[in-house]
């Protein structure tokens, strides 16, 4: 018989909810350890800065570094189990510092920005995710074996293994660092489009999504000089002067490099199927018969163009 593993154990805010009280009642947590050791609340947010006030994006950071910054230290939590919630010291939290271990035996520090910072881009995510760092039940050699404690060991591996099928090892979708890694040797990432040939694009609030979800469509490139992924009209590349509005078409470099050929006075853009080149969809010269094969055989010439020729 066909199962379907349906257990709940996320919550994710967008917005600041009243006094910074967030309930998780939908996750699913067992009553034989305590909250602290099997609920994390992490704000994934953007940006943080340096003690100095410079603005560094999380995305920058490796992925050990950026969890140990989403992770709210619990100093700052205040869990009430009968509630199902935990309330955030915002006030305390904002403009907070925290030290980040590099793995190489040095720390950091960063500093929180203010934490009404809430939304669909820096989200609050109350996370189920059991300490097993240690067994919950340590049975001794004569012991009683009880079912509380039984289940409690079951438990703390049942919650283990479904938090591993959800987030991983790391229990962080988001945490493979491939920084090392080439793009040529990435798999495809299932990144949820179910529109056929969708680009992905950026807003202005750094959110990614696919062409056909509207918005302003800024499409990614790479900048040649530096190999950086960059917005297109935030960085062009090989025009650092921003000279782009007042070229002419023929100056202006296709997507694979190559120049639209020279152009003369009325012609349009086409495409030839490998490179764009000028084109005319009405042709007049001079003698008698058919047009030449040229104009005949040209891979850009569409439906309705017109070749005419008249007595000089």
């Amino acid at each position: 018989m066909a199962y379907t593993n349906n257990v709940s154990l996320e919550v994710v805010y967008t917005s600041p909810p009243a006094g910074n009280t967030f309930s998780y009642a939908t996750v699913e947590t067992s009553d034989a350890f305590p909250e602290e050791s099997q609920m994390i609340v992490r704000w994934e947010v953007v940006t943080v800065e340096t003690p100095a006030g410079d603005p560094i994006q999380t995305g920058d950071l490796t992925a050990s570094i950026r969890e140990q910054i989403y992770q709210i230290d619990p100093a700052y939590l205040t869990f009430v189990p009968a509630a199902s919630s935990v309330t955030v010291d915002g006030v305390a939290l904002s403009g907070a510092t925290v030290t980040v271990n590099n793995g190489d035996g040095s720390t950091t520090d960063y500093v929180y920005p203010d934490f009404t910072l809430i939304n669909t881009v820096n989200p609050v995510k109350v996370r189920r995710s059991v300490n097993v760092s240690s067994p919950i039940v340590d049975f001794q050699q004569g012991s009683r074996l009880t079912s509380g404690q039984l289940n409690a060991g079951i438990q703390q591996l049942l919650f283990a293994s479904q938090e591993q099928s959800v987030f991983g090892t790391s229990s962080d979708l988001s945490s493979v660092d491939l920084g090392s890694e080439s793009i040529n040797n990435l798999g495809d990432v299932n990144i949820n489009l179910t529109n056929g040939g969708a680009l992905l694009t950026i807003g202005q609030d750094g959110v990614i999504t696919d062409s056909t979800t509207g918005g302003v469509n800024e499409v990614l490139s790479v900048n040649g000089d530096t190999g950086n992924v960059v917005l297109n009209y935030a960085d062009v590349g090989a025009d650092p002067a921003g000279t782009i509005p007042n070229m002419g078409l023929g100056e202006i470099a296709d997507v694979d490099l190559s120049v639209i050929s020279p152009a003369a006075e009325g012609d349009i853009i086409g495409y030839d199927g490998g490179d764009y080149v000028s084109r005319r969809p009405i042709e007049i010269n001079t003698g008698s018969g058919a047009p030449p094969a040229a104009w005949l055989n040209a891979t850009y010439r569409q439906v309705g163009d017109l070749f005419i020729r008249y007595e000089a």
